[in-house]
């Protein structure tokens, strides 16, 4: 199947509603380009401030002109409506990657091989430096009670659960030594890590599950893994996993 993709642009002020609204949107000087956009077209959203390249996302409509006409106060009318394809963390140094793979982000489309050059680099194992270990990536839509951004209103739960009840926590810590893995919550005062899996039986996410575990088990270490179905039940499930670790 042919692969067309499109890279929108934000800032770290617009990044935000970009994720809240669920839709990307460009000035009038890029109509020709929105315009190009199909439904069932990748897109990627690169962050012009941070030098960070997000995705992978899949338009869920053709592009179009004001989708909400109020969004950004009017500014980026040329607009088109997304939704998650695979998350994965934001690449740093964006337009220095994207130069050595021959992709310029102002192009009109990037065609089937550019996409799939993309995909690869999302995939590809990435060990950021020291300093960015505890940068916290606006990666998500929603903003927790003790102002973490996480990717999905279970994660938003369970970061709110945690805060309510006074525990310490991280959000995507990096495990110990020279692992490329980062956990959902990291627990310092029960040296505890909790997994999220959100996406249980799809293949590709399975595959990444089970490399996640195996980084884990290497570690000598036991994260507390949450499902789907624990999150109605969420206190309950939390309060019995953490009280083998002193915590009630």
């Amino acid at each position: 199947m042919k692969l067309k993709g499109f890279i929108f642009t934000c800032s770290d002020r617009t990044q935000k509603e970009c994720f809240k609204r669920k839709f990307f949107g460009m000035h009038e000087d890029f109509k020709d380009r929105v315009l190009q956009v199909r439904e069932g077209d990748y897109l990627f959203l690169l962050n012009t401030n941070q030098d960070e390249l997000m995705g992978i996302y899949q338009a869920t409509c053709d592009g179009a002109k004001d989708i909400e006409p109020n969004a950004w106060y009017g500014k980026f009318p040329w607009q088109v409506r997304f939704r998650v394809l695979r998350e994965h963390k934001p690449v740093l140094n964006a337009r220095k990657r994207l130069r050595e793979l021959g992709i310029h982000a102002w192009i009109d489309a990037l065609n089937d091989e550019q996409v799939e050059r993309l995909e690869e680099l999302f995939e590809m194992p990435r060990i950021e430096k020291a300093s960015d270990f505890n940068q916290k990536y606006p990666i998500g839509a929603i903003k927790t009670e003790d102002g973490h951004y996480v990717r999905s209103r279970a994660e938003a739960l369970i970061d709110n659960w945690l805060y309510s009840k006074q525990i310490a926590h991280a959000y995507e810590q990096r495990l110990p030594g020279e692992s490329e893995v980062y956990c959902d919550f990291y627990l310092p005062d029960q040296q505890a890590y909790i997994e999220y899996w959100g996406l249980e039986g799809d293949p590709e996410y399975e595959r990444r599950k089970e490399c996640k575990l195996r980084t884990y088990r290497e570690q000598g270490l036991a994260p507390i893994e949450l499902s789907e179905r624990d999150v109605s039940n969420l206190g309950d499930v939390l309060r019995r996993k953490l009280s083998r670790y002193g915590q009630a």
